[in-house]
């Protein structure tokens, strides 16, 4: 897409009075830097939220790099609604990133095999 069409997409994206059926359409079709936009906005609807880590996020999930998927695996609501090879992943950092995650049950935290190490470096999540 030319530069004065993703200008335009992008002022869109962050106008408040946007409707959120035109913020979906931006979502799940623009480039990446227009869709970052979306949530750069004072006041994101749920919804977009939810579609935003189904559309954006969990495709991270499968990259070949082992970092993407650790990053992927810190966002909010990923691990809970994710498959569970999340939870079997073969990088011992995906696997400690995910038993990190607050909504995890107890149960499902368990069944992690996840090691710490003394090169691992466990950050507390800022808010």
């Amino acid at each position: 897409m030319k530069r004065a069409g993703l200008e335009r997409l992008d002022g869109l994206a962050r106008n408040p009075a946007a409707p959120e059926s035109v913020l979906l359409r931006i979502l799940t079709g623009a480039e990446g830097p227009v869709r970052r936009s979306v949530f750069e906005r004072d006041e994101v609807p749920e919804s977009l939220c939810d579609i935003a880590v189904s559309h954006v996020v969990r495709p991270l999930l499968d990259d070949p790099d082992p970092a993407v998927r650790r990053a992927a695996a810190h966002v909010a609501g990923v691990v809970l609604g994710s498959p569970a090879e999340i939870l079997e992943d073969e990088s011992p950092a995906v696997r400690l990133a995910v038993s990190l995650r607050a909504e995890l049950t107890e149960e499902r935290r368990a069944a992690i095999d996840w090691h710490v190490g003394p090169e691992d470096r466990i950050f507390p999540r800022r808010s």
